[in-house]
C-alpha cells in the first residue's frame, strides 16, 4: 500500500514505507524498494522544488540574462545527473511526453539562427533547456512512491512560505503603504502596487505579480490531496489548504481563479466514470465557461470580481474593448507567424515584438504561453506542446481505468495539472519551470502504477 502522509514532513524521516495506513480512497499497492548501494536519494528534486520560487535571488550575468538559483543548482547538478544516467542508477522515462519535449527543443532551437534578434533567442532556449532539465531531473531521480511523496512534502512547505510572504506585502502594502520585499533580495520586484484603487498583487519570492496564485495551486492541491487520504493530521492538513486558498484569493490574479476553477471541475469529473464520457462533459463546460466570461465583459467596479474574469475590461489600457479583443487579435497575429519560416514561427523571444511592428498590435504583449508556442515556434512547435498535454491527460486516464479510479494521488495531479494548462491561455504561467516539476512527478508516478499493474499481472 502507499505510505500514509501522516505529518507535513512525516516522508523525511529514513525509515522504509510499511504499507500501513490505506487511504480512505483507496491507493495503488507500492512497488517493493529494492535495498541497494546503488539506489540515488531523491534529494536534487527535493533541493530543486524548494529553490523553484526564490527568482529574487536570481544574479544579473554580465552578458544580460539572470542565473536563477534553481537553474544554477541544476547546472552544478547535472554532471552528477550524467554519471548516474550512464551508471543505469536512474533512467528517464520512455513516455511519449518526454520525446515530446526534446523535440520541441530541437524545433526551438532550430530557430534561432534564423531570427532577427539570435541574442534574446539564445537566453529564450537557455530558458526553455532548464525547464525540460527540471522535468528530466525529476521524472528520474523521483523512482519511488516514498519520494514522490516527499517531493510533495516540500512543495507545500515551500508554498506555505512563498504565502507568508506573499501576505506580508499584501497587507503591509493596505496598512501601512509600503513595499515590502523580501530579504536580502538580490533582484527589483517590478508591479502589481496600487492595483485596484489601493490593493496590490503580491510578488512573494517572484520577481512579478500574478505568478503567486497560480504557483500556490500546486502546494494548495497536494494540501487537499493530504487531506482527504491521510487518516492522521487532517485537521493540519485542512489548515494548510485553507491558508493557501486565501492567500490564492488576495492574490488577485485571474489566471490563478481561472486555474483553481478548473482544478475544482476536475476533480469532480475524474473521481467519477467513465471517464471519456466525464472528460467530454469537461471539456464542453471549460468551452461554455470561457465563452459565459468572454460574454460577460464590463468592469463591475468590485476588485475581485473583476479580477476573477480573465477578459473583463482593463482600463489601465488606451484599448476601450477590452482584454478579449487583445487575445483575439494576438491570436491572429500569432496564427500569421505561426505558419511563417516553413510553419516553424518567428523564433523564441522573437515574436512579441513582430507583433508590435505588424502595427495590428497596441498595447501588451501576447500574455499567453499557447500564443507564444505558436508565434515564437510555429505550429510545428504548437502542435507539439499541444500533443504533450493530450498524451500525459491521456495516460493518466488510462491508468485510471486500469486501477478501477482507486488512484486519488493521480487525480489530484492530473486536475492541478489541468489547471495550469488554462493558467497558460490566459497568462504565460504553465510553460514555467515548477509546472514542468510537476509533470515529472506526474510521470514517475504513473509509471510506477504501470509496473505495478505489470507485476500484478505476472503474479
Amino acid at each position: 500500500m502507499a505510505p500514509e502522509p501522516k505529518t507535513l514532513m512525516a516522508n523525511w524521516g529514513g525509515a522504509p514505507a510499511t504499507g500501513e495506513g490505506i487511504s480512505r480512497e483507496g491507493a495503488l499497492p507500492m512497488l517493493p524498494q529494492a535495498q541497494s548501494s546503488r539506489a540515488i536519494p531523491g534529494w536534487p528534486v527535493y533541493v530543486l522544488i524548494f529553490l523553484l520560487p526564490l527568482e529574487v535571488y536570481a544574479i544579473d550575468l554580465s552578458t544580460g540574462p539572470h542565473l536563477y538559483p534553481a537553474f544554477a543548482f541544476m547546472a552544478l547538478q547535472s554532471p552528477f545527473f550524467l554519471l548516474h544516467l550512464l551508471e543505469g542508477r536512474i533512467r528517464i522515462p520512455k513516455v511519449p511526453v518526454t520525446r515530446l519535449f526534446c523535440f520541441y527543443l530541437l524545433v526551438a532551437l532550430s530557430t534561432v539562427a534564423g531570427t532577427e534578434d539570435p541574442r534574446a533567442s539564445w537566453v529564450g532556449w537557455g530558458a526553455a533547456f532548464f525547464t525540460v532539465l527540471a522535468y528530466l531531473y525529476t521524472s528520474a531521480y523521483l523512482d519511488s512512491r516514498e519520494k514522490i511523496e516527499r517531493a510533495l512534502s516540500t512543495f507545500i512547505l515551500i508554498g506555505v512560505i512563498v504565502a507568508l510572504m506573499g501576505l506580508v506585502e499584501f497587507f503591509g502594502f493596505i496598512l501601512f503603504l509600503q513595499e515590502i520585499h523580501p530579504p536580502f533580495a538580490f533582484r527589483e520586484q517590478q508591479g502589481g502596487y496600487g492595483f485596484a484603487g489601493g490593493l496590490m498583487r503580491m510578488h512573494g519570492f517572484f520577481t512579478s505579480s500574478n505568478r503567486v496564485g497560480s504557483y500556490l495551486l500546486i502546494p494548495f492541491g497536494f494540501s487537499l490531496y493530504r487531506f482527504n487520504v491521510s487518516k492522521r493530521a487532517r485537521l493540519l492538513y485542512l489548515i494548510l489548504a485553507l491558508f493557501l486558498a486565501l492567500t490564492i484569493i488576495l492574490s488577485l490574479a485571474r489566471n490563478s481563479y481561472l486555474a483553481v476553477l478548473l482544478f475544482f471541475l476536475c476533480l469532480f469529473f475524474f473521481k467519477r466514470k467513465p471517464y471519456p464520457l466525464r472528460s467530454a462533459a469537461l471539456t464542453s463546460l471549460g468551452i461554455l465557461l470561457l465563452g459565459v466570461l468572454a460574454y460577460i465583459n464590463p468592469v463591475t467596479g468590485i476588485p475581485l470580481l473583476d479580477s476573477a474574469n480573465p477578459f473583463t475590461r482593463n482600463t489601465e489600457i488606451e484599448n476601450p474593448s477590452g482584454n478579449l479583443d487583445l487575445l483575439m487579435t494576438h491570436s491572429r497575429v500569432s496564427w500569421r507567424a505561426g505558419l511563417q519560416n516553413l510553419g516553424l514561427g518567428r523564433g523564441i523571444q522573437n515574436y512579441d515584438d513582430w507583433a508590435f511592428d505588424t502595427g495590428e498590435v497596441s498595447e501588451w504583449s501576447s500574455h499567453s504561453n499557447w500564443l507564444q508556442f505558436l508565434g515564437e515556434t510555429g505550429v510545428i512547435g504548437f502542435s507539439l506542446q499541444l500533443a504533450a498535454v493530450l498524451s500525459l491527460i491521456g495516460l493518466t486516464l488510462r491508468h485510471l481505468g486500469r486501477s478501477g479510479g482507486r488512484d486519488p494521488l493521480a487525480v489530484y495531479l492530473v486536475s492541478i495539472y489541468i489547471g495550469m494548462v488554462f493558467a497558460g491561455i490566459v497568462r504565460t504561467y504553465y510553460y514555467a519551470d515548477y509546472v514542468w516539476v510537476l509533470i515529472g512527478i506526474m510521470v514517475s508516478h504513473l509509471q510506477l502504477g504501470v509496473k505495478s499493474c505489470a507485476d500484478s499481472s505476472g503474479q
